[in-house]
């Protein structure tokens, strides 16, 4: 799939080179059935809790389990991160 306004030929490179990568320290009990946050573990279930992992926009990914390479999420405000979610952040301008 191609963005119809995207021109010229695909680039590879390294997500370390356009985001910041991070990962949640939170566990899967600390969540809260009536948290103020979502609360995002390795799973497409957006659960809930009291505290804040991460402020901000993101796109989280599962790093083990059966969620690594099929669960993604975005995210814009106060969340909190399970310990082996990564945290993608602080994008680079890319320019095709």
């Amino acid at each position: 799939m191609r963005f119809p306004e995207f021109e010229g030929e695909w680039k590879k490179g390294v997500f370390a080179d356009v985001c910041k990568i991070g990962t949640g320290n939170k566990n899967t009990q600390d969540r809260e059935e009536d948290g103020l946050y979502p609360f995002y573990v390795r799973s497409a279930t957006i659960e809930k809790i009291n505290t804040c992992t991460f402020e901000g926009e993101a796109i989280l990914t599962a790093g083990d389990g059966v969620g690594v390479g099929k669960v993604f999420h975005y995210t814009n405000g106060k969340i909190g991160v399970h310990q082996r979610v990564y945290i993608l952040s602080e994008f680079n301008e890319v320019i095709g």
